[in-house]
């Protein structure tokens, strides 16, 4: 059957091209058509003597013609009322030239479907969604990327609408975003260069991806960034500037989405700086588009600052919002600004957790809220989303303060989100949230000192551990784990229970394999102090010191990135614990050596905690006294 397919494929694309010509033209073609179609059947018939129930077997064969794995695939679908494929094919020709389809080394690919997908237009939601459903079939039996699809309606005059649905995602407008045109595209018929280039440019912006945050993407979108580097790289001479730079920012998005759900920040960073050229073409040209990408560099540079020391990703972060927020006003866009609104509140709230004090975790807490103002619920995720956020800032002041009225408003805001996050469509939303509110149930159990309290939160983490691919999602997965492991430790205490503080020590254990240092530098160190504690509470019940040891190592390997100026509460938390660790080791070993190093490690953590007073200062006052006996005794010379 390869030859029959080989010349299909040809009657195809010839086809495409006469749909635009004068009828005349086009009977002659069709009936070229027939004479070559029949020819090649009958060729493959008597070389392979193969019997095939003609002709709805061999048109049901023909019509399922997959397009090549390594172009961004274009189909369209007959048009409803057309009933000669004059508008189909007008359509194939405009998407063909704009796209410099012709050159036989394009890296797109346009295909007629030979199909109708039919909808009732009168905007029937269930329809609709069948519709959409039936033309995700098509995507996928076609290999094909976006499906255009529509009507030819007699209303006193010709209209053809026209509708675009991306593969897995949906329409381009049910996405987070900021997209060409809107859902229904309504043209004059046989249109004119101009609007042809409208055609083109839903078709790129189709090419955005416009999967939610929660659903796991990374293979989808690993094939999608090699075709659409292909368009960019050796972009055709027909594609105009401003549906190259559309391109361009279609593989920004997909490379920042894809660089954060594999844990790859150097993926991440070929998004920036894609994301910056194209904020630099739409400056001057088109000041929606521009205030659109400086909200997407911002989420993408926020990915980056996750992975990263200090805060000054998260400050480039925040002033690209501000940007955006300057076009985007409150009353005229309503929802990109709350949208903007919130990815703003995300970069105070993370700078709020790296810096002292409570002063920017409360304006966090109050973006949130100005958002929550203006979004509106139905806009599900997007709401849903404001809601975690808004949860997490709550936590994390709460966390810093005494009193529990933020936690306990924090697991109200959690409960909000998860009403419009259901597991099974948004599995990577829902598990976020569970987990987030599972740490604040174990802040709020160890504020209570209750024991019992903690078995909830475990469960929870122990349930989405199990949700959680980890290979697909392997950040969310590792600070899972995390969280996880700070609950059984914590309930190891209170409970005086080792297996638990050994269940935490794998856990933490489990948690480096994804959070490595070259990935995600801060979260890796963070890892490695928890992972330290736990060692030292187990190795109280060890007859040798190799736990301790192994404390110290960890501990030593955290201060390669956390730092006294960047960083200063965590450098001193590391250097805090050392004194700690080796406090251990020195009555284990009744040596001095180690009795020196604790001594110089409580010393560097006073340095920053003396300006700071609380638990930690006082801790590390009591470490510090203890080194000084025991010196004492062992007749240590003075450090």
């Amino acid at each position: 059957m390869d030859i029959l397919r080989r010349v299909w494929a040809w009657i195809e694309r010839l086809y495409s091209l006469a749909m635009s010509l004068p009828s005349w033209l086009t009977g002659a073609i069709a009936g070229f058509f027939g004479l070559v179609g029949g020819a090649a059947f009958a060729w493959n018939y008597f070389e392979t003597s193969i019997v095939v129930d003609y002709p709805k077997d061999v048109i049901q064969w023909l019509s399922v013609n997959r397009m090549p794995a390594d172009h961004y695939n274009i189909l369209v679908a007959d048009l409803e009322g057309d009933t000669g494929h004059e508008q189909s094919g007008h359509i194939v020709f405009a998407l063909e030239k704009g796209f410099g389809g012709f050159d036989p080394t394009s890296p797109v690919q346009v295909q007629l479907a030979m199909r109708e997908l039919k909808i009732a237009w009168s905007g029937d939601a269930a329809a609709r969604a069948h519709a959409e459903r039936e033309g995700q079939s098509w995507l996928e039996t076609f290999n094909a990327d976006v499906l255009i699809w529509g009507s030819l309606a007699e209303e006193g005059t010709r209209v053809l609408r026209l509708r675009f649905l991306s593969r897995h995602g949906g329409s381009p407008s049910a996405a987070k975003g900021y997209q060409v045109g809107n859902e229904m595209l309504e043209l004059e018929p046989s249109f004119g260069t101009d609007l042809a280039e409208i055609v083109v440019a839903q078709a790129v912006a189709a090419a955005n991806p416009t999967y939610g945050t929660g659903t796991y993407i990374g293979e989808v979108l690993k094939p999608q960034v090699r075709r659409l580097e292909a368009i960019v790289r050796r972009p055709s001479a027909a594609l105009s500037d401003k549906n190259l730079a559309i391109l361009r920012e279609s593989l920004a998005s997909s490379l920042a989405r894809l660089g954060d759900q594999t844990g790859d920040s150097a993926t991440i960073e070929r998004g920036v700086a894609e994301l910056r050229a194209v904020a630099s073409y739409w400056q001057d040209k088109d000041e929606q588009r521009w205030a659109a990408t400086q909200d997407r560099l911002g989420n993408a540079l926020m990915r980056l600052g996750e992975r990263s020391s200090g805060t000054a990703k998260f400050e480039q972060a925040r002033a690209a919002f501000q940007a955006a927020l300057s076009h985007f006003a409150r009353d005229t866009h309503p929802r990109e600004w709350a949208v903007t609104t919130n990815d703003l509140g995300n970069a105070l709230l993370r700078m709020g957790e790296r810096e002292p004090g409570t002063a920017r975790l409360k304006e966090a807490v109050d973006t949130f809220k100005s958002a929550l103002d203006v979004i509106d619920p139905d806009w599900s995720l997007d709401w849903a989303k404001v809601q975690n956020n808004y949860g997490t800032a709550l936590a994390t002041l709460g966390a810093r303060e005494s009193g529990g009225e933020n936690l306990a408003k924090a697991i109200e805001a959690y409960k909000t989100a998860q009403l419009a996050q259901p597991r099974d469509v948004v599995p990577l939303d829902w598990a976020m949230t569970e987990t987030n509110m599972a740490a604040a149930l174990v802040l709020i159990a160890l504020r209570e000192n209750d024991r019992p309290k903690l078995d909830a939160p475990v469960a929870m983490l122990e349930e989405v551990v199990k949700d959680l691919k980890r290979e697909q999602a392997p950040l969310q997965w590792g600070a899972t784990q995390q969280i996880l492991g700070f609950a059984l430790v914590n309930r190891g205490k209170l409970a005086q229970e080792r297996t638990d503080l050994e269940r935490a020590e794998t856990a933490f254990r489990d948690a480096l394999t994804t959070r490595t240092q070259q990935r995600v530098p801060m979260p890796w160190a963070l890892t490695l102090t928890s992972l330290a504690q736990t060692e030292l509470l187990l190795a109280e019940g060890d007859a040798g010191p190799g736990r301790i040891l192994d404390a110290i190592d960890s501990l030593s390997q955290s201060l390669k990135v956390r730092s006294p100026t960047e960083t200063p509460l965590l450098w001193a938390e590391s250097q805090m614990l050392l004194a700690e660790a080796n406090l251990q080791l020195a009555k284990r070993a009744r040596t001095c050596e180690p009795v020196a190093r604790g001594k110089a490690a409580g010393d560097a953590a006073m340095g920053v905690l003396r300006a700071r007073p609380g638990d930690d200062q006082q801790r590390t006052s009591a470490t510090l006294a203890a080194l000084g006996q025991l010196a004492n005794e062992l007749n240590c010379p003075a450090v």
